[in-house]
């Protein structure tokens, strides 16, 4: 695989984890107002997220999660269906799903773990720590999101489904932004490239400016100064009120 390739598949990557952590952190902001959790919107982010999982899978364990979170979008759109029966068929399974979608979550994070360690034995650290700190915050998101749905399906239990999306999403961006940490790096190194470069572009700006303002001011000054010279020396020579002698 060529080098564009890779930093193509670590960029959708990145694209996904974020846009996942996002929906988890938009879910919770909903259930604090006592909203509901399922929108349009989350359930486009799940087909659109599992779809990229499942096509980026490099096993059955990461097919089978992606397929699981397009079930989940696919059931949490469906029970918004202006369809009576699809939406009441939907809403009865969406629960369902949901609870299976986070013991298969649970599963795979478990899986991954053991894998993890199993790389580290072998002398592969790097990808072992990656997939431990993975599959330890799929567990940790697997349990949040078990509450969350439990919880949720109350008015008095969704201040405890919001905390528990926030647990969720934290361990999500926890997840990516240790999996991607140098393309977050190169991210940052570029904005703040672009930033000082701004910096000094202002910086350079505002010394001109002060610059020319100050010759303004001097040139003025100076300016002022001579024609109030004259000024006191034309009021003060005799010759301007009639006497002959200098």
């Amino acid at each position: 695989m060529s080098d564009v390739n890779r930093n193509d598949k670590s960029n959708i990557g990145l694209y996904t984890g974020t846009a996942k952590t996002a929906k988890y952190a938009y879910q919770s902001s909903r259930a604090m107002q006592g909203l509901g959790t399922t929108t349009r919107l989350t359930a486009a982010v799940d087909i659109l997220a599992g779809g990229v999982d499942a096509g980026s899978a490099q096993g059955v364990a990461d097919a089978t999660k992606g397929a699981s979170t397009i079930s989940k979008g696919v059931a949490g759109g469906a029970k918004l269906s202006r369809f009576a029966k699809v939406a009441q068929f939907a809403g009865k399974a969406a629960p369902v799903i949901t609870k299976g979608s986070c013991v298969l979550g649970a599963a795979i994070g478990g899986y991954d773990i053991g894998t993890g360690v199993n790389h580290i034995r072998d002398g592969n650290t790097e990808k072992g720590k990656k997939k431990i700190v993975g599959g330890t915050a799929d567990v940790v998101t697997a349990g949040a999101l078990a509450v969350a749905a439990t919880s949720s399906g109350t008015v008095v239990g969704l201040p405890v489904a919001g905390v528990a999306l926030g647990v969720a999403g934290v361990s999500q961006a926890g997840k990516y932004g240790y999996q991607y940490r140098h393309e977050i790096a190169k991210g940052a190194k570029w904005v703040g490239g672009k930033v000082a470069d701004g910096a000094s572009y202002v910086g350079t700006g505002i010394v001109s400016g002060a610059r020319a303002g100050a010759d303004w001011v001097s040139e003025k000054t100076e300016s002022a100064k001579n024609t109030a010279g004259n000024f006191f020396r034309q009021l003060a020579d005799p010759k301007n009120y009639g006497y002959p002698y200098p």
